[in-house]
């Protein structure tokens, strides 16, 4: 059964994980967005063959190709799901969707559960019960404006719904550090711009703001990574998923936040260079 709903979905080279992604909604939407950064592989032509139709767009950052998604593509339903290629729509879900859907809610908008599976197994602890805003009504929508890790946001009542979102890369670890190398860049700038403000992440919750803001950025950069890691792997039972939950977490929570940290002290240092050079005068100035 269709509902009135577009799935959109970003891709760039994600032809081994679009097909899962694409089937697991393809009977409950109307039509199925795909916004494309011009892939060399097959996904544009495996998308195709599930019925998505196709737009490509050069990326900028998330967030724009986010609200390009948004607002130029000419979107005909009421409602629309956001999805990344590695995420994939549980039947649970896909059900509760159609009921709540169906039942002309209030709400304008939706957060699902996200659900990590790593190597075939659910990262049950450390991670789990984290909810995202993903379903929402176009109109009352936008992408915040942050380059990487934006935030959904939507005007009016919020609701929840119970069964999960699944995340399930199926790229391996080599992609995933080369997309974390570049990341960490990204997460850096915002870092930068961030420090110089307060308060400024309005699509974040008043409490959450609040740690973000003056807690977390206040850690010594190289402590920071530590300290979100034990929060995870020690503190909230990461270390009983096994190999997986091992690998999760230090990638994930040490590595990637760590690498955050270190590109920060790069480009911090890289700027007080530029300056003290351009500082100087030149050959002969200032004699």
């Amino acid at each position: 059964m269709a509902l009135d709903l577009t799935v959109i979905v970003l891709t760039l080279n994600e032809e081994k994980n679009i097909s899962a992604c694409l089937t697991s909604v393809k009977k409950i939407a109307k039509e199925i967005v795909l916004v494309d950064s011009f892939s060399t592989d097959r996904t544009v032509d495996i998308a195709q063959e599930l019925g998505a139709r196709v737009i490509k767009n050069v990326f900028k950052n998330y967030s724009d190709q986010r609200n390009f998604a948004l607002r130029k593509t000419q979107i005909q339903t009421e409602w629309v799901l956001f999805l990344d290629a590695d995420e994939k729509v549980s039947a649970d879900l896909s059900r509760e969707i159609v009921a709540v859907l169906d039942s002309r809610p209030r709400e304008n908008g939706y957060y699902v559960f996200y659900k990590v599976f790593l190597q075939r197994r659910w990262i049950r602890r450390g991670y789990y019960g984290t909810r995202i805003l993903r379903l929402v009504r176009v109109k009352f929508a936008k992408w915040g404006e942050r380059a990487i890790n934006e935030k959904l946001e939507v005007e009016g009542e919020t609701g929840v719904l119970r069964a999960d979102l699944i995340h399930e890369d199926l790229n391996g670890i080599d992609r995933w550090h080369m997309k974390h190398l570049k990341y960490a860049e990204l997460e850096a700038l915002e870092y930068l711009k961030e420090i110089k403000r307060t308060f400024p992440r309005t699509d974040l919750p008043f409490l959450k703001r609040w740690i973000y803001f003056r807690i977390w950025n206040n850690l010594p950069l190289f402590v920071r990574p530590w300290v979100y890691f034990f929060y995870r792997y020690i503190l909230r039972g990461g270390f009983l998923d096994g190999w997986q939950g091992a690998g999760y977490h230090f990638f994930q929570a040490l590595w990637f936040q760590y690498l955050i940290s270190y590109k920060i002290k790069e480009i911090q240092t890289d700027r007080v260079l530029s300056d003290s050079i351009a500082s100087k005068p030149a050959n002969g100035e200032g004699l």
